[in-house]
């Protein structure tokens, strides 16, 4: 492993964006090729149905996992700044207070889940006769909340270290386990879309045992009980970066229940064909957020440092990296649509309209790695108000009205018109954040701006 110092203040800035970087755009791939492995399994059945219920309950685990939002990038995003600014005993209880509150809001959110599943499932939609179905599958995903939380949270802490090759290896193995159970699940034991589930829950387990043990054996992040004790400002700086993240999180869950309700009042096949879409395009998106993620600590190390100069060039290459990135899977899946759709269901009406919203989707995909960028490097500066307003902000006042209008005036031409649209101006509102941002920060290459000085004076108060 490389010393810390040389990786974050010295390796040439391409260098150490690609070292931190491609074991997590790796990772991310590895992730997305198990969550396409669980459609396509499913998807044998030919049922559209069993898709259908997959993409309904979509939101109930984007909802558990904003609890790991808000500790797994809260706290990374304040871990990285504590290394840059050599607070490391702070860094180490920054570890045990995100495990053992993320333990404890992952198990509060399992018990209410449990709960309410039956009122959360007729707000979803999932009634009529997908709801024996629906409840098996709820069930199980809500049962994998807190592993899947935990799993998060550590991943986050480990990469924000400086230890990339640990967190992918860790999603490595979550992948080669989701790979051998989905169609143990799904195909031999005759599961379908709750063998999906079955099998999530699993892979979520051994990535957290995984976890565990790289923790114990550094030093950086601490698990132990003792050092359940960060400072008021560790406490809340993570809160300032997690609470927007997580409440996005929460909104985006809202968003898609919503917009699922409106395709199903064009048909299940339209559910279906969007999930489907959507499943392939998440490989370039994840890859762009593995990127961004793996700058993160590069880019908050060096803000909290002062050398504002490297932390632009970490930007920078990270945006032009993943705009090539972007644009080169844009091209090969428009070559291959029809094919890639196949793979997930063989339903004619599906296919068909899953290669009209995968190519709508297509326009908008070179600039995708270019938002998310930026919002993990506003992430790592911890300049909470900037992401409040570009996370929850436009899932409130952008996504979410446009969602309704496209659908009133347009109808289901509106809605696929849509996915591009709101990629355009997600991207053009983080530059001119970002813009303005280092305009605060001054023109030398060596100012710092307020935050950074605020983070340094607290670093400096609680040695």
């Amino acid at each position: 492993m490389k010393n810390k110092n040389e990786l974050f203040e010295r390796m040439p800035v391409p260098q150490a964006v690609l070292y931190l970087g491609l074991p997590t755009m790796a990772g991310m791939a590895l992730t997305v090729l198990y969550g396409m492995a669980d459609m396509i399994f499913v998807g044998m059945a030919g049922d559209a149905e069993q898709l259908a219920v997959i993409a309904l309950l979509s939101p109930v685990t984007t909802v558990a996992m904003s609890v790991g939002a808000v500790f797994g990038i809260g706290g990374s995003s304040c871990l990285s700044r504590q290394l840059g600014a050599k607070q490391r005993r702070e860094a180490a209880r920054t570890g045990s207070f995100c495990f053992y509150s993320a333990l404890f809001l992952g198990l509060l959110s399992t018990a209410a889940g449990l709960v309410l599943l039956p009122a959360v499932l007729q707000i979803l939609g999932a009634g009529g006769s997908m709801a024996p179905l629906a409840v098996r599958c709820g069930r199980l995903l809500l049962i994998g909340t807190t592993p899947a939380v935990l799993s998060f949270t550590l991943n986050q802490l480990i990469r924000a270290a400086g230890n990339a090759g640990e967190a992918m290896n860790g999603m490595v193995v979550g992948a080669l386990v989701n790979v051998a159970a989905d169609p143990f699940f799904i195909l031999f034991l005759d599961m379908g879309a709750e063998g999906s589930a079955a099998a999530a829950l699993l892979t979520d387990l051994v990535s957290l045992i995984y976890y565990i043990r790289v923790i114990r054996r550094t030093e950086t992040i601490s698990l132990s009980l003792s050092d359940f004790r960060a400072s008021r400002s560790t406490v809340k700086s993570i809160f300032a970066i997690g609470i927007p993240s997580a409440v996005t999180h929460f909104l985006v869950s809202i968003s898609g229940v919503f917009f699922n309700r409106l395709c199903m009042r064009h048909g299940e096949h339209v559910v279906a064909a969007f999930s489907v879409a959507r499943r392939v395009m998440m490989m370039p998106n994840m890859i762009s957020l593995g990127l961004a993620k793996g700058a993160q600590p590069l880019i908050g190390y060096n803000y909290a440092a002062g050398n504002l100069r490297r932390m632009r060039r970490a930007v920078f290459f990270s945006c032009v990296f993943g705009t090539v990135i972007c644009s080169f899977f844009s091209v090969f899946v428009f070559l291959r649509s029809g094919g890639l759709i196949q793979l997930f269901t063989n339903d004619p009406d599906v296919v068909w309209l899953g290669m009209v919203v995968l190519k709508a989707i297509l326009f908008a995909m070179p600039i995708a790695a270019f938002d998310t960028v930026l919002l993990a490097a506003f992430q790592a500066m911890g300049e909470a108000s900037t992401i409040f307003f570009l996370s929850v902000g436009k899932q409130a006042l952008l996504y979410l009205p446009l969602m309704f209008l496209a659908d009133r005036f347009l109808g289901l031409s509106g809605l696929i018109l849509l996915e591009p649209l709101k990629e355009y101006l997600s991207a053009i509102l983080s530059f001119l954040f970002y813009f303005f941002l280092m305009r605060r920060c001054g023109q030398g290459h060596t100012h710092l701006s307020s935050s950074s000085k605020r983070h340094r004076s607290l670093s400096a108060a609680s040695r």
